[in-house]
C-alpha cells in the first residue's frame, strides 16, 4: 500500500513541477450514477479538470445543465466548483432525449494531481435529481497490491470443488468471508504461491488460513488439518431436490447480514430492506444501518416465503442500486453488495444457492420483465404491448429450457421459473388491458373460472406474479364496471324519455369534462358546474333510478366476465382491501370491520395476519396520537357550536394578516402547493404574517399529524359538520383554497392567489402590511 501511495505522491510532485497534462482513460468507478452515466476520461492540466464521458437518454427525458456540480475530495471533503459546462446545453436550453447516446463534457477547477480519489456530484437529470460517481485518479491502494498482489486472482470469491456452488472464501479491500461471517485479516507471510492470514473477529477465536495458488482459477486453503480445494467459478453438478416451505408461521424472523463497501460513504449509510408484503401491494421498508467497515446485520419479522430487495436507496430502482433475492421465514441471507473485482453480488447462508443461480440466470438471461419495466412500455406503445410481452415470454421459456438442459438447476429454482412463466404474462397483458381504455383485450387469454387449480394456487403465494394476476384481475372487474358522463348519457337516451335541454346539458358537461387539461380549463369547468347546478342536481335526482340501473348492469356484468372462483382467490381478493387501508397508516379496523372481515373471508391464516397487521397499527397511532410535535408547528380545535368559525379563528390573529390554506393530506395539488409555502414563509419572515392551515375530517389524523410535523404553522382540525359550513359560506367548492384575512381580522379575499403565484401573492399581502 505504501508503494502505492508514494508512486501517486511522487507522480503529484513530478506534475505539480511541470504543465499538467494528464488523461486518465477509464478511471477506476465505483458508486455509479443514475440513468446511464459513464465516465470515460479524465484530464488534469494547469487549467482545468476535465470530465469527459456518455449517458443514455430515453425518449421522453430530457436533460438541462447546472452549475451547481462540483467534484469533492473525499480525505479533505473540499469541493471544487463547476466553472463551465460543454456538451450538455445551460437551462433554460434542454436536450430532448432520443433514445441514442449523448456525450458530455464538464469542466472544474484544478485539482491536485496528487489526489487519489474523487467524488463527481450531478444535478442535470429531470431538474434536481442526484447521481454521483466515486473515481480513483491511480492503481486503488489496497492490501492486495501491496502484500499479495504474487497470488494472482486472489481477489474476490472462492466456491466449493464438490459441485454444489456453495460460497467458502472472499477476499475484499477488507474483509475475508469465512464460515459464514466477515473477518478482519492480517497477512503474517506470502510468496508467489501461497500466504498465511491471521483471521480476527469478535464474536468468534482467532483462525489461521493457509492459503496455495494452484492455478488463476484453483486455490488450497487450509486450517488445522484440514484442507479445502476452491474454485473461482460456482458449478453445480449435483443435483438439490430440497424445496420451499410456503405455509404461514407465527413470529418468526429473517437474518440478512453481509459486506457492503463502495467508495462513497452517503452509500453505506442509506441501504434499506425492501419485504413484498403478499397480502398488499405496498411493500414494507426496514432501513439498514451499515457500520463505518461496511458490515451490517439485521433481523425482520417474516412469516411467509416471499421476495426480499437489499437496496442502496440511492438514484433509480436498477441492478445497480438494488438486488433481490428469496427467503423463507428462519432463514439466514448473507451476501456482498459491489465487491472489489466481481462488481455483482454474492448470496452465502441459506438458501444460497437458489439466490446465486438466479442471479446467474437473470444476467445471462435478461428476458425477466418487470410490472414498473411492463407499465412504462405500455404506456409507450400500446399498440403492440402484446406482441411484445408474449415475444419477451417466449424467450424467456427457451432460455429456461436451455438452461435446465446445461444445468443440474435446484427444485427451487424450477419453482421460481415454472411460478413465473405461468403466471407472469398474464398478469402483465391483464393490469394492461385495465389501463388500455379497450385498447387490449383480454378476450380468450383467461381460462375458465372453473380452472381452481390455476387461480386457486397456495403454493404460489409467495410469487409476486401470481398476486399481481389475482390483482389484475380485480382491478380489471373494477373497470369494467365503472361508468362515465357518456355512459350515462348513452344509458338515459337508450332507456328513457329525456328532454333536448337535458341531453344539451349533459352533452356540454362531458365536453367540459373531457376538455380539462389545464388549471385553466378545471376553473372553467368548475365554473360550468356551479352556473348549472341547479339543473344537475335535478337533472341527476330525476334519473337517479335509472343511473343506479346503469352501475348494476356494469357491476354484474364485469363480475361474470371477470369472475374469480370461491376459495383462494376470492379470500385474497377480500384481505387485499383490508390490508391496503392498513398500509396507508390512517386508522385501525372498526369492529364492524373485523367482523365483516371473518364473515367474508374463509382462510383463517389470512385473517389471522390481518388482525396482526391491526394491532401493529394500533400501537404505531398511540404513540404518534401522544407524540410532540416540533417547535413552531400548533394544532387547535374549535368547539363544535361555534357560530363563525373565520371569524373565531381570525380574532385569534388581530394585528397580523392571515393567510388560510383549506387543504387535505390526501389532496395531490394542496401538497404539491406546501414548498411554495414555506417559500412564502421565508419572504415574509420577521414580518406580520401567519399562516394558518385549515383541514376536515376526511384527513386521518395519523397522517395529518405525520405530515404537519413538517409544515410550520397553525394547524386547524375541523369535523365534518364545521367543514360542511365554512365550505357552503365561502363557496368553497374545491380544494386547495386560500384566503387572505388583513390586520383587523376582516376577510378581504376570499379566493386568494395559490402559493405558487409568487408575485401575486407576495404583491396581495404586501399591500396588507401597509
Amino acid at each position: 500500500m505504501k508503494k502505492t501511495l508514494l508512486l501517486c505522491l511522487l507522480l503529484g510532485t513530478f506534475l505539480s513541477s511541470q504543465a499538467i497534462n494528464k488523461l486518465i482513460p477509464k478511471p477506476f468507478i465505483e458508486g455509479r450514477g443514475s440513468r446511464g452515466w459513464q465516465i470515460d476520461s479524465i484530464r488534469l492540466n494547469d487549467t482545468a479538470t476535465i470530465v469527459y464521458g456518455h449517458f443514455g437518454l430515453g425518449k421522453g427525458f430530457y436533460s438541462s445543465g447546472d452549475l451547481s456540480n462540483y467534484i469533492e475530495i473525499p480525505t479533505t471533503g473540499k469541493k471544487y466548483k463547476q466553472t463551465g459546462l460543454l456538451g450538455i446545453p445551460m437551462t433554460p436550453e434542454k436536450i430532448e432525449g432520443t433514445g441514442q447516446q449523448i456525450s458530455f463534457t464538464y469542466i472544474f477547477q484544478p485539482i491536485d494531481p496528487a489526489t487519489r480519489s474523487i467524488n463527481i456530484t450531478n444535478k442535470d437529470f429531470e431538474g434536481d435529481s442526484e447521481a454521483w460517481y466515486g473515481v480513483w485518479l491511480c492503481p486503488r491502494p489496497t492490501v492486495f497490491t501491496e502484500q499479495l498482489a504474487k497470488l494472482s486472482n486472489l481477489e474476490g470469491n472462492w466456491f466449493s470443488s464438490e459441485g454444489t456452488g456453495t460460497w467458502k472464501l472472499g477476499f475484499y479491500e477488507k474483509k475475508i468471508f469465512w464460515n459464514n461471517d466477515f473477518w478482519n485479516f492480517k497477512v503474517l507471510n506470502s510468496d508467489g504461491k501461497s500466504a498465511k492470514l491471521e483471521l480476527t473477529n469478535i464474536k468468534a477465536k482467532k483462525q489461521v488460513l493457509d492459503l496455495t495458488m494452484k492455478s488463476d482459477s484453483s486455490l488450497t486453503v487450509s486450517v488445522g488439518l484440514v484442507k479445502l480445494n476452491l474454485m473461482k467459478t460456482a458449478e453445480y453438478k449435483l443435483a438439490d431436490n430440497s424445496t420451499f416451505i410456503k405455509n404461514f408461521s407465527k413470529n418468526d424472523s429473517v437474518t440478512v447480514s453481509g459486506y457492503y463497501q463502495v467508495v462513497n460513504p452517503l452509500f453505506s449509510k442509506k441501504a434499506a430492506l425492501i419485504v413484498q408484503n403478499i397480502l398488499s401491494d405496498k411493500p414494507t421498508v426496514f432501513p439498514i444501518q451499515v457500520a463505518n467497515d461496511g458490515l451490517f446485520s439485521i433481523k425482520i419479522p417474516f412469516n411467509h416465503l416471499t421476495k426480499i430487495t437489499f437496496s442502496n436507496q440511492l438514484g433509480t430502482r436498477s441492478t445497480l442500486s438494488e438486488v433481490s433475492f428469496m427467503a423463507e421465514p428462519d432463514n439466514r441471507i448473507i451476501l456482498t453488495y459491489r465487491n472489489e473485482n466481481e462488481k455483482g453480488v454474492v448470496f452465502g447462508g441459506d438458501n444460497q444457492r437458489l439466490n446465486n443461480e438466479l442471479q446467474a440466470f437473470t444476467i445471462a438471461s435478461p428476458f425477466f420483465v418487470s410490472e414498473k419495466k411492463a407499465t412504462d412500455l405500455f404506456r409507450s406503445n400500446v399498440d403492440n404491448f402484446v406482441t411484445w410481452r408474449t415475444e419477451k415470454n417466449e424467450k424467456l421459456k427457451q432460455a429456461y429450457i436451455s438452461w435446465v438442459a446445461a444445468h443440474p438447476v435446484n427444485a427451487k429454482f424450477r419453482d421460481v421459473l415454472d411460478t413465473n412463466l405461468k403466471y407472469a404474462l398474464l398478469a402483465d397483458i391483464i393490469n394492461a388491458a385495465s389501463n388500455s381504455n379497450g385498447k387490449i383485450s383480454t378476450d380468450g387469454l383467461l381460462p375458465s373460472v372453473t380452472d381452481t387449480a390455476f387461480y386457486n394456487n397456495p403454493a404460489a403465494l409467495y410469487s409476486q406474479e401470481y398476486l399481481s394476476l389475482l390483482t389484475g384481475l380485480k382491478k380489471l372487474q373494477k373497470s369494467a364496471a365503472s361508468y362515465g358522463l357518456r355512459d350515462i348519457r348513452d344509458y338515459i337516451q337508450k332507456n328513457a324519455f329525456p328532454t333536448d335541454a337535458e341531453k344539451n346539458l349533459l352533452q356540454k358537461l362531458e365536453e367540459e369534462q373531457q376538455n380539462i387539461k389545464t388549471k385553466e380549463d378545471l376553473e372553467k369547468y368548475k365554473a360550468f358546474v356551479t352556473e348549472n347546478k341547479n339543473k344537475l342536481d335535478s337533472l341527476f335526482k330525476k334519473y337517479q333510478l335509472v343511473i343506479v340501473e346503469l352501475k348494476n348492469s356494469k357491476t354484474e356484468e364485469a363480475k361474470t366476465k371477470y369472475a374469480l372462483p370461491a376459495g383462494l382467490a376470492s379470500d385474497f381478493s377480500i384481505i387485499s382491501e383490508y390490508s391496503s387501508l392498513l398500509a396507508k397508516e390512517e386508522e385501525t379496523l372498526s369492529a364492524e370491520q373485523i367482523t365483516a372481515l371473518k364473515s367474508k373471508c374463509k382462510n383463517k391464516e389470512f385473517v389471522e395476519q390481518i388482525l396482526a397487521q391491526n394491532n401493529e397499527l394500533k400501537i404505531k397511532l398511540e404513540k404518534v396520537r401522544t407524540g410532540k410535535l416540533p417547535d413552531g408547528v400548533n394544532t387547535f380545535t374549535i368547539a363544535e357550536n361555534t357560530a363563525d368559525l373565520t371569524k373565531e379563528i381570525s380574532k385569534k390573529y388581530k394585528g397580523k394578516v392571515v393567510y388560510v390554506d383549506f387543504w387535505a393530506t390526501w389532496c395531490g395539488p394542496c401538497r404539491g402547493e406546501l414548498p411554495y409555502s414555506e417559500k412564502r414563509k421565508e419572504d415574509f419572515k420577521g414580518k406580520d404574517v401567519v399562516f394558518v392551515y385549515i383541514t376536515g375530517a376526511s384527513s386521518p389524523e395519523l397522517t395529518w399529524k405525520k405530515m404537519i410535523a413538517e409544515i410550520p404553522g397553525e394547524h386547524y382540525k375541523l369535523t365534518e359538520i364545521q367543514w360542511r359550513n365554512i365550505c357552503e359560506k365561502y363557496q368553497i367548492s374545491g380544494i386547495p383554497h386560500y384566503m387572505l384575512i388583513d390586520k383587523k381580522g376582516k376577510i378581504v379575499n376570499e379566493n386568494a392567489p395559490r402559493p405558487s403565484s409568487e408575485t401575486e401573492l407576495n404583491e396581495a399581502i404586501n399591500r396588507l402590511l401597509e
